[in-house]
């Protein structure tokens, strides 16, 4: 059921949350009503359909069904008559879908048909243009292809139908992945021919939940107060005191339902948007304080003449992307994604890295010292108990007292004022808020310098996910694809100018040994690296390589340190009829995509080869918008949403905290004991010394 792609062609796709299927799913509600076109051929056929933004315009007031005979039409003036039909438009010959769909409406069409251009599905949104008269979808480019082809020899009638019932408030089935589906796909489809394991979720608030309150979102972005912003992919670091800083990616991107019901996410607006949020997390993950990070301007605009396919969907671009936080030697360094106007008709679309400069101060006012925790009394004298009725009622109750600086709060059951120590301890209680009032250190201002900034080159169209290995101050070592393992070595030059790029040169290749992968392909990096020392590890025994003959020699992990990473394989639901299980509802989520990840080690100097690889797992569901499906699923059935994205990895003690996006909306933390991490890997042999004139995907 479930097949990977080819990385490579897979970053020019973009599904823009087209409708599916016809099957209506009560328990979702509210609901907002999608489409599909009913093609009467022979047999009748229902074809996806992504709909224009403006329909639902149309639809209020009044205008005419999209319905009647097809019509093949070209993008430009039509030559013949339109009258009465629906055209029938391969979207590979226009430059601007909106001013076909005018002139399509000049012609006499009642409507716009658009063959995608490409696989999959994209949005039609209007920008700032004026609204057509008529309606507009876009069909995949296989089926449309087949019409345009049998409208040669015979009239083909369409109509624009009602389809699934999709919630506002809930995701679609095919941003959740349960767990029928891994027995409807072969064990050979995964890595070491093993199903995927189901990590259990922290079952806490999510990160992103816990951070949306504080945030203020930029002015100009949306037109109205968004119930819930994306906030997702965090990378997460650990500092010598303990805590945590993390980076996540806020975006008007569609991926939330508060924002893509609102109709303004970057489909609707067609201007794409991104912040680079820094939150400083206690040694508890409760948010301290938070900043947006400054940047250099990270803008691209597409013009007519732009040589991207990006222009389609969008005017503009704005900022950094998928950003990852790492420690160098001396520095802590971001690297992210962007896209920006290089020459007057070129895009660059690819990785950009520089130190990450930040600024503390004292923290002024109260700020939540842990949740689910409260203070240690023999380091926080207990001074009498205040009104526990609200949060703000025990403030003043603290604030009322000149010796008080902080306190325990849970809400209508006690308020418990206490003078602390510098930096108290805590001890876990759930349902309790530990609350302290100045003395310890906030952020205060993070940036990134435009003369420190370096921009490599892309020489695929788009780079993304870039990871660095290791850091040093004039030489970065990075992971540029993780199967093959490639390794890019950027050498670096410092002045009173700033940083500069001498040379960036492929270093290293090797591959995983054949057993762990059997062909699979689409093995995509998320986080690295995390430095386990030798004895963190503390692995001794010696395990046996998965598929090797008796007499194969067993394989132990070199000596530490090693570095952990996590990856992802990315596969395209692709149901087949004899698959056990639903079959209806494999059918309404094929095409859409699911992510799997996985643990690795790499040695940790050269050649930064794979040492170990553990089989796939996800982690269940916590998102904020999945927690209608705990309704949905069976007693006992779990599942996952079906993308997550590990972004980072830091220590904890004996624990790995995992930080993972979910559905491009929301960000998560999942702490795991190391010895649970290090028993799940597997340790391989990589081919050294590789050369990629023999590999065909790169």
């Amino acid at each position: 059921m479930l097949q990977t792609t080819s990385s490579h062609s897979s970053w020019s796709r973009w599904r823009g949350g087209p409708c599916i299927g016809l099957l209506a799913i009560a328990q979702l509600v509210p609901v907002a009503v999608c489409e599909v076109l009913s093609v009467r051929t022979s047999p009748p056929r229902d074809l996806e359909a992504s709909l224009a933004n403006w329909n639902l315009g149309l639809d209020d007031a009044g205008a005419p069904p999209l319905a009647g005979q097809l019509r093949v039409s070209g993008c430009g003036s039509p030559a013949e008559d339109l009258n009465g039909a629906l055209a029938l438009v391969d979207s590979a010959s226009c430059e601007d879908l909106v001013e076909a769909t005018h002139r399509l409406a000049k012609a006499g069409a009642l409507g716009a048909v658009f063959v995608h251009y490409d696989e999959g599905l994209a949005g039609l949104a209007l920008g700032d243009a004026e609204v057509p008269s008529i309606r507009a979808v876009v069909i995949e480019r296989s089926p449309g292809l087949e019409l345009l082809s049998l409208l040669a020899s015979q009239a083909v009638e369409a109509e624009l139908k009602l389809g699934k019932l999709i919630s506002e408030d809930a995701y679609e089935e095919q941003f959740i992945f349960r767990v029928d589906e891994f027995h409807a796909t072969r064990k050979e489809n995964f890595l070491w021919h093993q199903y995927p394991s189901l990590l259990p979720s922290s079952g806490r608030e999510t990160l992103s939940a816990r951070l949306m309150p504080r945030l203020a979102v930029p002015e100009g972005w949306f037109s109205r107060p968004m119930g819930f912003v994306p906030l997702f992919n965090p990378s997460l670091l650990s500092l010598q005191d303990g805590t945590f800083l993390v980076a996540l990616r806020m975006s008007n991107g569609q991926g939330c339902p508060s924002v893509r019901a609102a109709r303004e996410s970057s489909m609707d607006t067609r201007i794409c948007r991104n912040e680079l949020v820094l939150a400083h997390l206690g040694e508890d993950l409760a948010v301290r304080s938070h900043v947006l990070v400054e940047m250099p301007m990270l803008r691209c605009r597409f013009t007519a003449e732009s040589q991207t396919a990006g222009r389609q969907f969008l005017d503009e671009v704005y900022g950094p992307m998928d950003a990852r936080i790492a420690w160098g030697d001396e520095e802590i360094w971001v690297l992210f994604y962007a896209e920006r106007n290089v020459r007057e008709v070129e895009v660059e679309r690819g990785m950009h890295a520089a130190p990450l400069h930040i600024d503390w101060a004292t923290c002024n006012g109260w700020y939540l010292y842990a949740t689910d925790a409260a203070f240690l009394p023999s380091q926080c004298s207990w001074l009498g108990s205040g009104d526990p009725i609200s949060l703000e009622s025990c403030q003043r109750s603290c604030e009322a007292q000149k010796a008080c600086t902080a306190f325990t709060f849970r809400e209508g059951v006690a308020c418990e004022l206490r003078q602390c120590s510098e930096r108290p301890k805590v001890w876990p209680l759930v349902g309790w808020q530990s609350w302290h009032r100045g003395g310890d250190q906030c952020l205060e201002r993070a940036f990134v310098k435009a003369e420190e900034l370096l921009a490599f080159p892309a020489a695929h169209g788009v780079e993304k996910n870039w990871n660095l290995i290791l850091g040093e101050k004039l030489r970065l070592f990075m992971e540029y694809f993780i199967e093959p393992h490639i390794v890019l070595t950027a050498s670096l030059w410092r002045d009173d100018a700033g940083i500069h790029l001498a040379r960036l040169e492929q270093s290293f290749v090797s591959r995983w040994p054949y057993e762990v992968l059997h062909g699979l392909t689409n093995v995509r990096g998320g986080f690295c690296c995390l430095r386990l020392s030798d004895e963190l590890l503390q692995i001794r025994t010696s395990q046996r390589r998965i598929g090797g003959d008796d007499d194969e020699e067993n394989l132990e992990l070199p000596p530490g340190p090693l570095l952990l990473g996590a990856g992802h394989l990315q596969r395209i639901r692709s149901p087949f009829d004899q698959a056990p299980g639903d079959l209806s509802r494999f059918r309404r989520q094929a095409k859409s995509r699911t992510y799997h990840q996985f643990f690795y080690l790499l040695r940790a100097s050269e050649p930064f080869d794979v040492v170990a690889v553990s089989s796939e797992w996800c982690i269940t569901i916590n998102g904020h918008f999945s927690q209608h499906w705990a309704e949905v699923l069976a007693p006992g059935e779990e599942a996952c949403e079906s993308i997550q994205f590990v972004a980072g990895l830091a220590l904890r003690g004996s624990e790995v905290v995992v930080s993972y996006g979910i559905n491009d909306c929301e960000s998560d933390l999942l702490p795991l004991p190391l010895s649970e991490v290090v028993a799940m890997l597997k340790p391989v042999r990589s081919a050294v010394n590789v050369s990629l004139d023999e590999l065909e995907m790169i």
